[in-house]
């Protein structure tokens, strides 16, 4: 069994229909849904009643640790049934591109995930781990909080001294939270102590969602096993107002080129027609 970790904030349209393309597919399906959300009402409660676990625990903005302890909790809910062998994250707009069986029989042990060694990232990324978020415990407050910790941010350009490894893990690994694992390697990530120290330890990094997974995985026997391919299909320019971009009709052939699990960014306003004819070709 394989469960796909959804976490959401708004087009709940899109999110209920990728809900019924994963459920089709056999796949079972825990979300996050941000909790200063507006959700339609009874929307969560028709998800329960399709036996799907939802939580609203976290608030989250971008960048947030909040939103790396909400893929935490669905990883460790999935995991508490032991007939789930794979697991996926994804966001609200994303979508399968092939079919389940065929996602199912391509996952043989092996974890996609973009990694990258810290030292290779550009500057201005690094200082994301290099630099200390000294107002985490004050996230939840949002537009005067957001101002200060901009200014020291910056302000932290001036130290002679940066944060570049942890005592637990001397090489930082860098990439997507959107990544396929076993779920052997999922309960190292949540269970192994050096992985909890360092879960408590990125309170202080900005986006430390991008850190973590990698970070763990790449200091551990499950090293071998990481490839640096999240088997997701995206394009990273700004389109329909976002980046990666929004995907629309225009962007079929390169989807369907690509041997990728999932694609993003999708929404039924913009990509009906694309996931419309994906979904022709994957059961064809």
């Amino acid at each position: 069994m394989h469960a796909v970790l959804i976490t959401a904030y708004k087009d709940f349209d899109t999110l209920a229909a990728l809900i019924d393309r994963l459920r089709a597919d056999e796949f079972t399906v825990l979300v996050h849904i941000d909790a200063k959300s507006d959700v339609p009402k009874g929307f969560v409660e028709s998800l329960v009643e399709r036996e799907i676990f939802v939580s609203r625990r976290h608030r989250i903005d971008w960048g947030s640790y909040t939103h790396l302890r909400a893929i935490v909790d669905l990883m460790s809910e999935a995991l508490r049934d032991p007939d789930v062998e794979y697991l996926h994250t994804i966001s609200g707009q994303d979508w399968p591109l092939m079919r389940g069986d065929t996602i199912r029989a391509a996952c043989d042990g092996t974890i996609f995930a973009l990694h990258q060694p810290i030292a290779q990232i550009e500057p201005k990324v690094r200082a994301w781990f290099e630099r200390r978020k000294l107002l985490h415990r004050f996230e939840h407050i949002d537009i005067v909080r957001q101002y200060i910790d901009k200014i020291l941010f910056v302000l932290q350009r001036f130290r002679r001294s940066t944060r570049s490894a942890t005592a637990d893990f001397p090489a930082i690994y860098m990439g997507l939270v959107w990544m396929s694992l076993p779920a052997v390697a999922a309960r190292y990530v949540l269970e192994a102590a050096p992985a909890r120290r360092f879960l408590e330890e990125l309170r202080t990094v900005y986006v430390p969602e991008e850190f973590y997974f990698q970070t763990v995985l790449m200091g551990s026997h499950f090293a071998d096993r990481v490839v640096d391919d999240a088997r997701r299909h995206m394009i990273w320019e700004f389109k329909h107002g976002t980046k990666p971009a929004m995907l629309d009709s225009e962007d079929f052939d390169g989807a369907a080129r690509s041997d990728a699990f999932f694609i993003r960014k999708v929404s039924l306003e913009r990509s009906r027609d694309l996931i419309e004819r994906l979904d022709r070709r994957a059961r064809s």
